[in-house]
């Protein structure tokens, strides 16, 4: 075959024979972008690998494992990522040595755009003084979707650092702000600040979190965005539960609060007589007025229970705290006089 023609990989069917691709690959030891024109197919059809990352890896004559993902292009006459033909640049240093690559060992792969691997192909390779000589082993194999990890570890090292920071820094300047609103509020509201409370219990599990992200930072291991998407989202609803919501002159349902409040909780400013509460379930010398109130939710649907609410008395003289329950989607039980003295 002529020099940079074609050479077809198929990631399902296996290949009789050895195919000896000296004449399609112009690398040689010590070379910089040398390339080979690759055709991926499955089961004798063209694979599209629009999205997709082809890479190379193997162990050279060193015996040193090499991960290369040099540079797949669609850039040259012909290429076409939907057809599956594609130019694979080989990187500087790639052919360092003298020698026959392990063919156990080395094989080109796919990858999809989470880096699962579709499938890879096995080669052969020799490196001469000054050229480099390949063959297709004739039995590639099909993984079961395994998932590859990262080898650039200095890079996901320096992104842990900086998300590890970016969320230290938010929780600080949350606790700060919550040690200045603590003298707004009356005694009824020390379970803001109490140290056993749901609030300060998650932020430290959510700080002992972040100490094992470092951990792991630190001791280049792998950490995937979804944990830490998890981890945000946790304190975006740590922060949410600092703060009271003006809710006057509304009286949510206990469906409401399970759809925006999953498995959380919410703190509300409200008017005692537009959630429901009247006179005659006050203590004497009470008056209506501003309330705090607080819901908690016990899970994302009912069957652990609907949620309950507790209503504390803002401007009065003496604590009063009432308490009702959801029933239904839009049912509250009647309001109870829990505490007052």
């Amino acid at each position: 075959m002529a020099v940079n023609t074609y050479v077809q990989l198929d990631l399902v069917k296996p290949t009789p024979t050895a195919i000896d691709l000296s004449g399609n690959f112009n690398g040689r030891v010590a070379d910089a972008q040398s390339y080979l024109k690759l055709w991926i197919t499955s089961n004798g059809m063209p694979k599209d690998l629009t999205g997709m990352t082809v890479y190379f890896a193997g162990i050279d004559p060193d015996g040193n494992a090499k991960k290369i993902y040099g540079t797949a292009q669609a850039d040259q006459p012909g290429d076409n990522l939907q057809t599956g033909r594609i130019t694979f640049y080989f990187p500087s240093g790639t052919f360092s040595v003298q020698g026959d690559w392990d063919s156990e060992s080395t094989y080109f792969g796919v990858a999809d755009t989470d880096g699962t691997v579709i499938s890879t192909v096995n080669i052969g390779i020799r490196a001469l003084a000054n050229k480099v000589d390949m063959g297709i082993n004739s039995k590639p194999f099909y993984t079961d979707l395994e998932k590859i990890k990262t080898d650039a570890t200095t890079k996901l090292q320096a992104e842990l650092d900086k998300a590890t920071k970016q969320v230290t820094d938010f929780i600080e300047a949350q606790q700060a702000d919550i040690t200045a609103s603590q003298t707004k509020y009356n005694t009824a509201l020390n379970d803001v600040i109490d140290p056993t409370s749901t609030l300060n219990t998650g932020i430290a599990a959510l700080k002992k979190t972040l100490s094992a992200i470092k951990m792991q930072a630190d001791a280049n291991d792998y950490v995937d965005t979804t944990a830490f998407n998890t981890l945000s989202g946790t304190v975006t609803n740590l922060q949410n539960s600092l703060k009271a919501l003006d809710k006057r002159k509304t009286n949510s349902n206990p469906i409401d609060y399970i759809k925006s409040y999953p498995a959380g909780f919410a703190r509300e400013v409200n008017n005692a007589a537009d959630i429901g509460i009247t006179a005659d379930m006050l203590p004497s010398g009470v008056s209506l007025g501003a309330v705090i109130v607080d819901t908690d939710v016990p899970w994302t649907d009912n069957t652990l229970g609907w949620p309950t609410q507790t209503a504390k008395f803002t401007q009065s003289s003496r604590p009063v705290v009432l308490m009702r329950k959801g029933t239904a989607d839009t049912v509250w039980s009647a309001w109870e006089l829990v505490t007052t003295w």
